[in-house]
């Protein structure tokens, strides 16, 4: 008898503690299960016990869903451009930007940036775009059988290096830049019909429709908008 007093007052316990759990929340709520037709089934009672069970989801599961929803592509950057003219300086050489008409190799082009003398270069800082785009090429109104080498630096690395000459079609430039800091451009040496070299003279050294890009583009680039 004894033995069955203590069993009870233990089981009594627990359900005191199952009680005080489900009430702090700890514990989900179970619902009654009642055989059919025993008298005691609420369907009433037994929807809201349901309704309250997605309250109670397991945490982990919670957490997976919402990296599930962090990892979804995300919203597309609308196109963004911006032209290297008197706007965008560099940040160091030097940069002069014209806004008129110039051709190269018979192309017409409207806006072109050039080089100084001394120095012959000009650095821009391109933190935070995806692309740069430009025509490169001699300008028409140049002497013939003139030769210039140019270059295209990338945090200090050579990406590209040109020789162009007169009458030469422009080359086009289309670079990526993302995760870089700058971007420089340079005329290394120009020489003229008479065989001399001008080691910083870019005077018809054109830098034609020059843009920094980002997000979505359509599918011409830079040199295609740039000529008629």
């Amino acid at each position: 008898m004894k033995r069955r007093l203590k069993i009870g007052a233990v089981i009594g316990v627990l359900a005191s503690v199952i009680t005080i759990l489900i009430g702090l929340g700890i514990l989900p709520p179970r619902a009654r299960s009642h055989a059919p037709g025993d008298g005691t089934s609420n369907p009433a009672i037994a929807e809201s016990q349901a309704a309250e069970m997605p309250r109670f989801k397991n945490a982990a599961a919670v957490r997976a869903g919402d990296r599930r929803g962090s990892q979804a592509d995300p919203a597309p950057v609308a196109h963004q451009e911006r032209l290297l003219d008197d706007s965008a300086p560099p940040v160091t050489g030097y940069w002069q930007f014209n806004g008129g008409k110039v051709t190269i190799a018979g192309k017409l082009f409207e806006g072109y940036g050039t080089l100084g003398a001394d120095p012959n270069f000009a650095t821009f800082d391109i933190r935070g775009w995806d692309r740069f785009a430009c025509a490169i090429g001699i300008t028409d109104d140049c002497e013939p059988n003139v030769t210039s080498d140019v270059a295209v630096e990338i945090d200090g690395q050579v990406i590209m290096q040109q020789r162009l000459r007169t009458g030469q079609d422009p080359v086009p430039v289309d670079l990526p830049l993302v995760g870089h800091q700058t971007l420089t451009v340079r005329n290394v040496r120009t020489v003229y019909a008479n065989g001399v070299p001008y080691a910083t003279d870019p005077i018809y050294l054109a830098f034609a429709d020059p843009r920094l890009t980002k997000g979505e583009d359509t599918a011409e680039g830079a040199t295609a908008r740039g000529t008629r």
